[in-house]
Protein backbone atom coordinates (compact mmCIF):
# COMPACT_ATOMS: atom_id res chain seq x y z
CA UNK A 1 0.00 0.00 0.00
CA UNK A 2 1.24 3.39 -0.97
CA UNK A 3 -1.43 5.89 0.26
CA UNK A 4 -4.70 6.30 1.72
CA UNK A 5 -7.22 8.86 1.53
CA UNK A 6 -9.91 9.67 3.90
CA UNK A 7 -12.99 11.24 2.73
CA UNK A 8 -15.74 12.32 4.85
CA UNK A 9 -19.13 12.17 3.96
CA UNK A 10 -22.32 13.31 5.67
CA UNK A 11 -22.04 12.40 9.37
CA UNK A 12 -20.15 9.63 10.32
CA UNK A 13 -20.32 8.79 6.77
CA UNK A 14 -16.87 8.20 5.08
CA UNK A 15 -15.02 6.71 2.22
CA UNK A 16 -11.08 5.78 2.41
CA UNK A 17 -9.51 5.13 -1.02
CA UNK A 18 -6.04 3.28 -1.28
CA UNK A 19 -3.38 3.26 -3.37
CA UNK A 20 -1.47 0.57 -4.24
CA UNK A 21 1.51 -0.17 -6.53
CA UNK A 22 1.44 -2.02 -9.56
CA UNK A 23 2.22 -5.74 -9.00
CA UNK A 24 1.65 -8.67 -11.74
CA UNK A 25 2.40 -12.64 -10.81
CA UNK A 26 1.20 -14.27 -13.85
CA UNK A 27 -2.37 -14.86 -12.56
CA UNK A 28 -3.73 -11.33 -10.46
CA UNK A 29 -2.85 -7.60 -10.78
CA UNK A 30 -3.11 -5.15 -8.38
CA UNK A 31 -6.01 -2.76 -9.26
CA UNK A 32 -4.09 0.67 -8.67
CA UNK A 33 -7.35 1.84 -6.01
CA UNK A 34 -9.50 0.19 -3.80
CA UNK A 35 -12.71 1.85 -2.00
CA UNK A 36 -14.15 1.22 1.71
CA UNK A 37 -17.32 2.91 2.07
CA UNK A 38 -18.79 3.19 5.21
CA UNK A 39 -22.80 4.34 5.70
CA UNK A 40 -24.66 4.43 8.57
CA UNK A 41 -27.05 1.79 8.78
CA UNK A 42 -25.81 0.33 6.08
CA UNK A 43 -22.64 -0.91 7.18
CA UNK A 44 -19.21 -1.21 5.16
CA UNK A 45 -18.63 -1.83 1.17
CA UNK A 46 -15.52 -2.90 -0.07
CA UNK A 47 -14.78 -2.42 -3.88
CA UNK A 48 -11.60 -4.52 -4.92
CA UNK A 49 -11.67 -3.20 -9.10
CA UNK A 50 -10.86 0.31 -10.24
CA UNK A 51 -13.47 0.16 -12.93
CA UNK A 52 -12.54 2.57 -16.37
CA UNK A 53 -14.06 3.18 -19.24
CA UNK A 54 -13.75 0.23 -21.01
CA UNK A 55 -13.42 -2.19 -18.32
CA UNK A 56 -11.44 -3.30 -14.93
CA UNK A 57 -8.26 -0.80 -14.82
CA UNK A 58 -5.40 -3.45 -14.52
CA UNK A 59 -2.02 -1.63 -15.69
CA UNK A 60 -2.11 0.62 -13.11
CA UNK A 61 -0.08 1.24 -9.79
CA UNK A 62 -1.31 4.27 -7.35
CA UNK A 63 1.24 6.31 -5.87
CA UNK A 64 -0.54 9.45 -4.38
CA UNK A 65 -4.09 9.90 -3.75
CA UNK A 66 -5.59 13.81 -3.29
CA UNK A 67 -9.25 14.73 -3.14
CA UNK A 68 -10.49 18.46 -5.26
CA UNK A 69 -12.10 19.78 -2.08
CA UNK A 70 -14.14 22.46 -4.85
CA UNK A 71 -15.79 19.44 -6.56
CA UNK A 72 -15.37 16.79 -4.45
CA UNK A 73 -13.58 14.55 -7.16
CA UNK A 74 -10.56 12.13 -6.39
CA UNK A 75 -7.14 12.17 -7.93
CA UNK A 76 -4.86 9.54 -8.75
CA UNK A 77 -1.29 9.34 -9.99
CA UNK A 78 1.86 6.57 -10.47
CA UNK A 79 2.57 4.20 -13.39
CA UNK A 80 1.39 1.64 -15.58
CA UNK A 81 3.64 -1.54 -16.32
CA UNK A 82 5.66 -0.12 -18.54
CA UNK A 83 6.52 2.94 -16.24
CA UNK A 84 4.69 5.45 -17.99
CA UNK A 85 2.98 8.42 -15.93
CA UNK A 86 -0.52 8.12 -15.03
CA UNK A 87 -3.08 10.27 -13.78
CA UNK A 88 -6.99 9.40 -13.17
CA UNK A 89 -9.88 11.23 -12.08
CA UNK A 90 -12.69 10.15 -9.87
CA UNK A 91 -15.99 12.59 -10.72
CA UNK A 92 -18.16 12.70 -7.19
CA UNK A 93 -20.97 10.33 -7.51
CA UNK A 94 -19.60 8.25 -10.11
CA UNK A 95 -17.70 4.62 -10.18
CA UNK A 96 -16.04 4.89 -13.40
CA UNK A 97 -12.35 6.35 -13.14
CA UNK A 98 -11.22 8.63 -16.21
CA UNK A 99 -7.98 8.60 -17.26
CA UNK A 100 -6.62 11.99 -17.92
CA UNK A 101 -4.06 13.52 -21.03
CA UNK A 102 -0.64 12.90 -20.54
CA UNK A 103 0.12 15.49 -23.29
CA UNK A 104 3.23 17.51 -22.12
CA UNK A 105 4.44 14.97 -19.32
CA UNK A 106 7.38 13.00 -20.20
CA UNK A 107 7.44 9.24 -21.27
CA UNK A 108 8.99 8.11 -18.49
CA UNK A 109 9.10 7.90 -15.13
CA UNK A 110 6.42 7.20 -13.56
CA UNK A 111 4.24 9.75 -11.48
CA UNK A 112 5.38 9.88 -7.55
CA UNK A 113 3.33 12.32 -6.10
CA UNK A 114 -0.07 14.52 -6.23
CA UNK A 115 -1.86 17.26 -5.07
CA UNK A 116 -4.57 19.97 -5.54
CA UNK A 117 -3.48 23.18 -6.00
CA UNK A 118 -4.13 26.81 -7.93
CA UNK A 119 -2.92 27.88 -10.78
CA UNK A 120 -2.07 31.71 -11.90
CA UNK A 121 -5.79 32.35 -12.17
CA UNK A 122 -6.71 30.88 -9.08
CA UNK A 123 -8.51 27.92 -10.16
CA UNK A 124 -8.13 24.35 -8.46
CA UNK A 125 -6.04 22.31 -10.58
CA UNK A 126 -3.78 18.93 -10.10
CA UNK A 127 -0.37 19.15 -9.87
CA UNK A 128 1.98 15.81 -10.22
CA UNK A 129 5.74 14.55 -9.85
CA UNK A 130 7.26 12.88 -12.06
CA UNK A 131 11.15 11.99 -11.96
CA UNK A 132 12.37 15.51 -10.74
CA UNK A 133 9.84 17.91 -12.16
CA UNK A 134 6.54 19.39 -10.83
CA UNK A 135 3.72 19.55 -13.84
CA UNK A 136 0.50 21.63 -13.42
CA UNK A 137 -2.38 21.80 -16.19
CA UNK A 138 -4.10 25.01 -16.23
CA UNK A 139 -7.51 26.46 -16.23
CA UNK A 140 -7.95 28.89 -18.80
CA UNK A 141 -11.63 29.89 -18.98
CA UNK A 142 -15.34 27.87 -20.38
CA UNK A 143 -14.36 24.74 -22.22
CA UNK A 144 -11.43 23.96 -20.58
CA UNK A 145 -10.79 22.86 -17.30
CA UNK A 146 -8.14 20.37 -15.77
CA UNK A 147 -9.30 17.51 -17.21
CA UNK A 148 -8.33 18.55 -20.72
CA UNK A 149 -5.79 20.69 -22.01
CA UNK A 150 -1.79 20.17 -21.84
CA UNK A 151 0.39 19.66 -18.67
CA UNK A 152 3.08 22.42 -18.17
CA UNK A 153 6.33 22.29 -16.12
CA UNK A 154 6.39 24.23 -13.32
CA UNK A 155 9.73 25.39 -12.53
CA UNK A 156 9.80 27.88 -9.92
CA UNK A 157 10.28 25.23 -6.49
CA UNK A 158 14.23 25.12 -6.23
CA UNK A 159 16.04 21.77 -4.90
CA UNK A 160 19.07 20.11 -5.42
CA UNK A 161 19.32 18.93 -8.87
CA UNK A 162 18.64 15.24 -8.79
CA UNK A 163 16.36 14.12 -6.27
CA UNK A 164 13.05 12.13 -7.20
CA UNK A 165 9.98 14.07 -5.53
CA UNK A 166 8.69 12.03 -3.21
CA UNK A 167 5.67 14.46 -1.69
CA UNK A 168 3.38 17.70 -2.93
CA UNK A 169 1.94 19.57 -0.76
CA UNK A 170 -0.85 22.61 -1.24
CA UNK A 171 -0.83 25.86 1.57
CA UNK A 172 1.01 26.72 -1.30
CA UNK A 173 2.85 24.53 -3.21
CA UNK A 174 5.40 22.57 -1.22
CA UNK A 175 7.83 19.83 -2.36
CA UNK A 176 9.59 17.23 -0.67
CA UNK A 177 12.68 15.25 -1.83
CA UNK A 178 15.51 13.23 -0.37
CA UNK A 179 17.17 15.99 1.00
CA UNK A 180 14.18 17.72 2.42
CA UNK A 181 11.00 20.33 1.94
CA UNK A 182 10.71 22.90 -0.43
CA UNK A 183 7.97 25.50 -1.15
CA UNK A 184 6.81 28.21 -3.10
CA UNK A 185 4.26 30.53 -3.59
CA UNK A 186 3.41 31.19 -7.45
CA UNK A 187 3.09 29.37 -10.57
CA UNK A 188 4.60 29.82 -13.74
CA UNK A 189 2.56 32.49 -15.83
CA UNK A 190 0.73 30.87 -18.68
CA UNK A 191 2.80 30.85 -21.87
CA UNK A 192 -0.10 32.71 -23.98
CA UNK A 193 -2.26 35.12 -22.06
CA UNK A 194 -5.83 35.60 -24.09
CA UNK A 195 -6.76 39.35 -23.05
CA UNK A 196 -9.96 39.01 -25.40
CA UNK A 197 -12.38 36.61 -27.28
CA UNK A 198 -15.31 37.96 -29.49
CA UNK A 199 -17.56 37.04 -32.11
CA UNK A 200 -19.87 38.75 -33.67
CA UNK A 201 -22.45 37.52 -36.82
CA UNK A 202 -22.69 39.59 -39.90
CA UNK A 203 -25.41 37.79 -41.93
CA UNK A 204 -24.68 34.40 -42.43
CA UNK A 205 -20.93 35.08 -41.24
CA UNK A 206 -19.41 34.95 -37.60
CA UNK A 207 -16.23 37.47 -37.32
CA UNK A 208 -14.15 36.16 -34.61
CA UNK A 209 -11.43 38.45 -32.78
CA UNK A 210 -8.94 37.75 -30.15
CA UNK A 211 -5.94 39.97 -28.63
CA UNK A 212 -3.23 38.43 -26.41
CA UNK A 213 -1.24 40.37 -24.26
CA UNK A 214 2.11 38.51 -24.35
CA UNK A 215 3.01 35.58 -26.11
CA UNK A 216 5.90 32.72 -25.56
CA UNK A 217 6.44 29.95 -27.85
CA UNK A 218 3.12 30.62 -29.63
CA UNK A 219 3.21 28.52 -33.27
CA UNK A 220 -0.56 29.70 -33.23
CA UNK A 221 -4.67 29.45 -32.83
CA UNK A 222 -6.88 26.30 -34.55
CA UNK A 223 -10.08 27.93 -34.79
CA UNK A 224 -12.66 25.51 -33.56
CA UNK A 225 -16.51 25.17 -34.42
CA UNK A 226 -18.65 23.05 -32.15
CA UNK A 227 -20.91 20.91 -34.71
CA UNK A 228 -21.52 17.29 -33.28
CA UNK A 229 -18.36 18.01 -31.48
CA UNK A 230 -15.11 20.60 -32.04
CA UNK A 231 -13.87 20.48 -35.33
CA UNK A 232 -11.04 22.48 -36.89
CA UNK A 233 -11.78 25.20 -39.15
CA UNK A 234 -8.24 26.96 -39.69
CA UNK A 235 -5.00 27.69 -38.45
CA UNK A 236 -3.99 31.19 -37.58
CA UNK A 237 -0.28 31.63 -36.94
CA UNK A 238 1.08 33.22 -33.92
CA UNK A 239 3.92 35.67 -33.21
CA UNK A 240 6.17 33.52 -31.51
CA UNK A 241 7.55 35.04 -28.35
CA UNK A 242 6.38 38.75 -27.98
CA UNK A 243 6.04 41.18 -24.89
CA UNK A 244 3.58 43.20 -26.20
CA UNK A 245 -0.13 42.97 -27.58
CA UNK A 246 -1.41 41.21 -30.68
CA UNK A 247 -4.50 41.32 -32.50
CA UNK A 248 -5.91 38.30 -34.61
CA UNK A 249 -9.29 37.82 -36.45
CA UNK A 250 -10.86 35.17 -38.57
CA UNK A 251 -14.31 35.00 -40.73
CA UNK A 252 -16.20 32.06 -40.67
CA UNK A 253 -18.74 31.99 -43.93
CA UNK A 254 -21.90 30.70 -44.91
CA UNK A 255 -23.29 29.87 -41.52
CA UNK A 256 -27.01 28.34 -41.01
CA UNK A 257 -29.84 30.08 -39.03
CA UNK A 258 -29.02 29.14 -35.37
CA UNK A 259 -26.81 29.19 -32.71
CA UNK A 260 -23.15 28.71 -33.28
CA UNK A 261 -20.15 27.93 -31.01
CA UNK A 262 -16.58 28.56 -31.04
CA UNK A 263 -13.50 27.92 -29.29
CA UNK A 264 -9.42 28.70 -30.14
CA UNK A 265 -6.91 25.62 -29.46
CA UNK A 266 -3.55 27.97 -29.21
CA UNK A 267 -0.43 25.87 -30.08
CA UNK A 268 3.51 26.15 -28.97
CA UNK A 269 5.95 24.64 -30.86
CA UNK A 270 6.53 22.08 -28.69
CA UNK A 271 2.72 20.38 -29.28
CA UNK A 272 1.16 21.77 -26.10
CA UNK A 273 -1.74 23.24 -25.96
CA UNK A 274 -4.80 25.07 -24.38
CA UNK A 275 -7.97 25.82 -24.85
CA UNK A 276 -9.41 29.57 -24.80
CA UNK A 277 -13.50 29.84 -23.47
CA UNK A 278 -15.87 29.30 -25.61
CA UNK A 279 -17.85 32.05 -27.74
CA UNK A 280 -21.15 32.12 -29.37
CA UNK A 281 -23.00 33.44 -32.25
CA UNK A 282 -26.65 33.43 -33.36
CA UNK A 283 -27.27 33.85 -37.01
CA UNK A 284 -30.62 35.05 -37.83
CA UNK A 285 -32.94 33.62 -40.07
CA UNK A 286 -33.73 36.55 -42.71
CA UNK A 287 -36.68 35.19 -44.60
CA UNK A 288 -40.28 33.46 -43.46
CA UNK A 289 -37.78 29.71 -43.82
CA UNK A 290 -34.33 28.55 -44.42
CA UNK A 291 -34.13 25.48 -46.94
CA UNK A 292 -30.84 23.73 -48.71
CA UNK A 293 -30.02 20.51 -49.90
CA UNK A 294 -26.12 19.33 -50.73
CA UNK A 295 -25.11 17.75 -52.33
CA UNK A 296 -26.87 17.89 -55.36
CA UNK A 297 -26.58 15.88 -57.57
CA UNK A 298 -26.14 13.11 -55.04
CA UNK A 299 -25.40 9.45 -54.79
CA UNK A 300 -26.33 7.81 -52.88
CA UNK A 301 -27.87 10.63 -49.82
CA UNK A 302 -28.13 14.13 -49.85
CA UNK A 303 -28.97 16.17 -46.66
CA UNK A 304 -31.22 18.86 -46.45
CA UNK A 305 -30.91 21.82 -44.03
CA UNK A 306 -34.44 23.64 -42.66
CA UNK A 307 -34.91 26.32 -40.59
CA UNK A 308 -38.26 28.19 -39.47
CA UNK A 309 -38.47 31.28 -37.35
CA UNK A 310 -40.74 30.05 -34.70
CA UNK A 311 -42.04 26.37 -34.29
CA UNK A 312 -44.32 24.77 -35.85
CA UNK A 313 -45.72 21.79 -37.29
CA UNK A 314 -44.01 20.60 -40.64
CA UNK A 315 -43.87 17.56 -43.20
CA UNK A 316 -41.29 17.20 -45.28
CA UNK A 317 -41.60 14.55 -48.14
CA UNK A 318 -40.07 13.40 -50.97
CA UNK A 319 -41.94 12.64 -54.45
CA UNK A 320 -40.61 11.54 -57.85
CA UNK A 321 -42.09 13.01 -61.27
CA UNK A 322 -45.16 11.30 -61.62
CA UNK A 323 -46.43 12.68 -57.78
CA UNK A 324 -45.76 9.67 -55.95
CA UNK A 325 -44.51 9.83 -52.32
CA UNK A 326 -41.10 8.05 -51.82
CA UNK A 327 -40.14 8.77 -48.60
CA UNK A 328 -41.40 10.78 -45.54
CA UNK A 329 -38.57 12.42 -44.00
CA UNK A 330 -39.88 14.46 -41.00
CA UNK A 331 -43.60 15.20 -39.37
CA UNK A 332 -44.07 16.76 -36.26
CA UNK A 333 -43.09 19.78 -34.73
CA UNK A 334 -39.97 21.61 -35.70
CA UNK A 335 -38.47 24.50 -33.36
CA UNK A 336 -38.32 27.65 -34.47
CA UNK A 337 -34.77 29.89 -34.89
CA UNK A 338 -32.29 26.61 -35.41
CA UNK A 339 -31.31 24.71 -38.63
CA UNK A 340 -32.26 21.15 -38.45
CA UNK A 341 -30.76 18.38 -40.96
CA UNK A 342 -33.11 15.39 -42.34
CA UNK A 343 -31.29 12.85 -45.07
CA UNK A 344 -32.62 11.03 -48.08
CA UNK A 345 -30.74 7.76 -48.51
CA UNK A 346 -31.64 7.07 -52.98
CA UNK A 347 -30.32 4.13 -52.29
CA UNK A 348 -32.56 1.30 -54.26
CA UNK A 349 -34.08 4.24 -55.95
CA UNK A 350 -33.55 4.80 -59.80
CA UNK A 351 -31.28 7.88 -61.25
CA UNK A 352 -33.57 10.95 -61.84
CA UNK A 353 -35.15 14.00 -60.36
CA UNK A 354 -37.07 14.26 -57.26
CA UNK A 355 -39.29 16.60 -55.60
CA UNK A 356 -38.52 17.81 -51.47
CA UNK A 357 -41.53 18.90 -50.43
CA UNK A 358 -42.02 20.94 -46.95
CA UNK A 359 -45.34 21.87 -45.64
CA UNK A 360 -45.72 24.28 -42.69
CA UNK A 361 -48.26 25.88 -40.62
CA UNK A 362 -47.23 29.43 -42.78
CA UNK A 363 -45.67 28.15 -45.85
CA UNK A 364 -45.13 25.48 -47.97
CA UNK A 365 -41.92 25.35 -50.62
CA UNK A 366 -39.92 22.87 -52.41
CA UNK A 367 -36.58 22.14 -53.97
CA UNK A 368 -35.58 19.93 -56.87
CA UNK A 369 -32.67 17.24 -55.93
CA UNK A 370 -30.85 14.90 -58.64
CA UNK A 371 -29.71 11.49 -57.92
CA UNK A 372 -26.82 10.31 -60.59
CA UNK A 373 -26.17 6.43 -60.23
Amino acid sequence: MTDLLLVPGTGSDATVYAAGEYVSDGATSSYGVKVVDYAAGAGVTFTNDMNGASGVITNFGGADLAVNDADGSVWTCGQNSAGEPRVYRLAPGSATWELMPTVGLPAAPGCTALTIGMDSGGNDVPYVAVGEQVYFNPVEGSGDDETTGSWLADPAPTYPAGMEINVLFWDELLVGTGAGLYGHTESTPLPVELASFEAAADGRDAALTWTTASETNNAGFEVQRFDDGWHALAFVEGYGSTAGPHTYSYRVTGLDPGTHRFRLKQVDFDGRFRLSPEVEVRVALPDAFFLAAYPNPFNPETTLRLAVPETQRVRVAVYDLLGRRVALLYAGRLPGGETQTFRFDGEGFPSGLYVIRVDGEHFHTARTVTLVK
